[in-house]
């Protein structure tokens, strides 16, 4: 993995929180047949959430916390600082990045599969988090923050960092920099009411809108941008978890198969123990 101006400001100021042993990844059988046969994720672009507050709730974060310290930043800064978010060409724009999000929580979460799989159609990827860490991934994995007062408090330092460089320097240098990381944890800031997800994020580096990288996918209503990651799973791939479902058996051998043909078997397909179905 790589590591940004952002993640080196996170672990420096005390935010960052040792990895979990297993990052868990609830997908369709759709999804999870190419990730297994191609060896590759797809990251969708962050203003294709499924909760379309998410963002923008952080946004609204952020915002607070400049206004509650105009009388520090004064009126050209706070202005320049809220451009990040309010100015024509950022509006309703986070980064152009991919984003696959991972549940750090328990194992064979009901919540996870009610959320994030169709029913009786779902399957989880365990993968070992230090193992996939160690790949040359050109992308930042990162915690979501639900804690009101934690984002508050990520905010109020990066509005201190952005003030002592303010010293000596014109507001479009600090406005620059204030940008990134400002969108960045925007990225990250989730409702508290999603807190049992323990989401970590894997976050690409930022793509321009004509990169050859960005591929697009017809899903329901709407056409979503995505980014194809490769990643080794051989290494990193510990369980294959079948969701809930009357043909567990049935999807358990189907992946014995398509596992044992692309090389990546191990005795470790099990199924959900969640007694869940959907009428």
């Amino acid at each position: 993995m790589y590591t940004t101006s952002f993640d080196e400001f996170i672990s420096a100021n005390g935010f960052s929180r040792p990895f979990p042993s297993n990052l868990y990844h609830y997908t369709s059988t759709d999804a999870a047949i190419n990730i297994l046969a191609n060896g590759e994720f797809w990251l969708a672009h962050p203003k294709y959430f499924n909760d379309r507050q998410e963002y923008h709730d952080g946004v609204g974060i952020i915002l607070s916390v400049l206004s509650s310290r105009a009388s520090e930043l004064g009126p050209a800064l706070l202005e320049a600082l809220k451009q990040v978010f309010l100015g024509q060409q950022h509006l309703n724009k986070p980064l152009n990045v991919g984003v696959l999000c991972f549940s750090g929580g328990k194992r064979d979460l009901l919540s996870q599969w009610r959320g994030y799989t169709k029913a009786n159609l779902g399957i989880c990827l365990s993968v070992n988090t230090a193992t996939l860490y160690s790949q040359n991934i050109e992308a930042s994995l990162r915690r979501c923050i639900y804690s009101p007062t934690e984002k508050i408090e990520i905010v109020n330092k990066l509005v201190d960092d952005l003030l002592r460089e303010y010293k000596g320097k014109s507001v479009a240098e600090v406005s620059a920099k204030a940008f990134w990381h400002f969108q960045q944890a925007a990225l990250i800031f989730k409702s508290e009411a999603f807190d049992e997800e323990q989401e970590w994020r894997l976050i690409t580096f930022t793509l321009a809108n004509n990169d050859q990288r960005w591929n697009f996918r017809s899903v329901n209503s709407t056409i979503i941008p995505y980014v194809k990651v490769k990643i080794d799973l051989k290494p990193c791939l510990d369980e294959v978890i079948v969701g809930p479902s009357e043909n567990q058996e049935l999807t358990r051998n189907s992946l014995f198969f398509l596992m044992f043909k692309h090389e990546i078997w191990r005795n470790n397909i099990t199924a959900s123990s969640i007694p869940y179905r959907s009428l």
